[in-house]
Parts: structure tokens; sequence; C-alpha cells
């Protein structure tokens, strides 16, 4: 019903002549511009050396603006440490940039880590406030003739970089757009659909918009999800373990339960429990005090370990 009205009300507002209202465009990210001059900078590396946009003239300059504090910027340096080596061949510089921290810290950091592109550290905030930094990890690729080509505010994959790098060496503005997206685009994107002319001509038009939008929704649809080529945790990612295992895990530790109060005499003396003889009591059923206590005395158990020989004596005195 809802996708009817909406129909009849497409074709009616384009039979009228009406034309949609200009919706306030989204406001631009502030500071430096995609497609402008880069905004020169001069730091000071770790090492005690000079560095400034004016040196990589004639070369495309990756800078890695992080901090050793930022989860997400230690999550990515590894990509970061395998890809610019590569970089380096093809004549493109990386430049890592620490806004928040002093040259010591950032030097541990990087010898244990072992990166192998220059750190330069901004005490006075110049690059900070000129680039516009509030995110970390962001990432600004600068073609050869110093201009801005992209600003990356992610962590950043390998194959996303290239792809930025790539269309920086070609003096383009870089642009990270999936296979889904550009089918999209180009379903999408049919330059014959126009809202001009004849009242037929409008109507026509409109039902072909319609079932361009229908089919970028079937596109959406059935598209297959993108594998993941990356982490997204800073730890090792955490393999569930199979249910048998898990029930086999569960059973280990019930035989070393009874394996333990066969150890212990006064413990073998008292009667077994459900949960110690393998049966799984009713969730209905209230527990009784005794084995509460059993429950307790099989916990020291198995925080304890083996009853070794002195607690079994103790077990009969």
């Amino acid at each position: 019903m809802k996708s009817s009205l909406l129909r009849l009300f497409l074709l009616a507002f384009v039979l009228l002549g009406g034309t949609p209202a200009s919706a306030d465009a989204p406001a631009a990210l502030t500071g430096p511009q995609i497609g402008q001059p880069a905004p020169a900078f001069h730091l000071r590396t770790i090492d005690g050396k000079d560095v400034s946009l004016d040196a990589y003239r004639g070369k495309t300059l990756v800078v890695n603006v992080w901090a050793t504090w930022c989860p997400p910027c230690r999550l990515e340096m590894p990509d970061l440490i395998a890809t610019a080596p590569k970089l380096a061949k093809a004549g493109v510089a990386v430049l890592g940039v620490d806004t928040t921290e002093e040259a010591p810290i950032v030097r541990a950091y990087v010898s244990a880590k072992g990166v192998p592109y220059p750190q330069a550290i901004d005490a006075g905030k110049t690059f900070s406030n000129a680039y516009d930094v509030q995110y970390f990890p962001t990432t600004y690729v600068i073609d050869p003739q110093g201009v801005l080509r992209a600003r990356y505010i992610d962590v950043i994959a390998p194959a996303q970089l290239n792809a930025l790098v790539a269309a920086a060496n070609r003096g383009e503005n870089g642009s990270i757009v999936s296979p889904l997206q550009a089918k999209v685009d180009a379903t999408l994107g049919d330059s014959t659909i126009v809202f001009d002319g004849e009242s037929a001509a409008r109507e026509a038009n409109a039902k072909k918009a319609e079932a361009a939008i229908a089919a970028a929704r079937s596109c959406s649809r059935t598209a297959t999800p993108p594998a993941v080529t990356r982490r997204i945790c800073c730890g090792p990612a955490l393999k569930k373990r199979p249910c048998a295992t898990r029930r086999s895990r569960r059973s280990a530790l019930r035989e070393r339960h009874c394996r333990m109060r066969r150890s212990c005499r006064v413990c073998a003396a008292m009667p077994h429990s459900t949960a110690s003889s393998g049966r799984r009591r009713s969730k209905r059923t209230m527990p009784s005090s005794r084995s509460i206590q059993e429950r307790r005395r099989a916990q020291r158990h198995r925080d304890v370990g083996e009853p070794s020989r002195t607690a079994r004596e103790g077990c009969r005195r």
C-alpha cells in the first residue's frame, strides 16, 4: 500500500513539472581539501633531522598520523611496516607523524616494532592545525606536485593504500569504490532519464527511474558479503571451540572431580551428589544444603589440584 502511494506521488510530482527542493549540501571536511595544494609543513624526526613538504617534491608522499597509545594505530602498523618497503621500491615515500607524544616514547616503540620509515614529532601542533587532524589514525596521500589527493580517516588496508597511491601517481583524486558500489552507480547513472519535455515523456522517464531503483535494490540484496581481509580487534582472532571439544572438556573435568573424591576417604564415604555421579539434576529442583557443601568442597579440590598425602591425612583426622 505504501509503495503504491509513493509511486502515485512520484508520477504526480513529475507530471506537474515539479523539481525536487534543493537540500542543504553536506558540509565539507574542514582543513585541507582534496585536489588542492597540501599545506606546507616543517617537522623534526626522532633522529633529529628536519623534514618538510618541499623535500618530497617530485615523489608521492604518504603521511600517516598516529600515536602509540591508539589501538587502531597499533592495529594498522604491521600492514604499514610490510607495505612501506614495497612503496619505497616504487618511488613512494612514507612519513609517520605523531602529534601527541614526545620523541623518546615514539623512538622506543618504533625500535621495538622495527618500523622502517621515518617518524616526525609535531611538537608545536603546526602540522595538526594545518592538516586539521581530529582522528587517529589519519592517512594523507600527496602527489609529486604537492597536491593532496586522499585523506583517509580509519585503519587503512594495504589494498586501499595502494589504490590511493596509484591514483596520486596518475594525478587523480583517490577514491575507494567497491565493485558493488560501481555496479549500483552504473545502474542509477542513466543519463537518458531526464524530467523535461512533455507529460508523456516525463511519465516514461519516471517509470525508467523506478525500474533503475528496483534494479539497484536487487543488486544490493543479492550481493555476496565481502570477505574479511583484516583483523577487527587488537588481539589474535578468537576461534570458537567446537561443541564436541567443549563436551569432552566437561567430561574430563567431571572425571577429574570423581578421581579427587575417590582419593579422599572422607569425601568417598559421603554419598555422591547428582553432579559428581554424572547425572544432570533437573533445573526445577532446588539444590539441598548437602549438595551445596559438596560443590564447595569440589571447588576447593579443583583450586588446589589433586589432594596430596598430607591433605588425605588431614581428611582422615
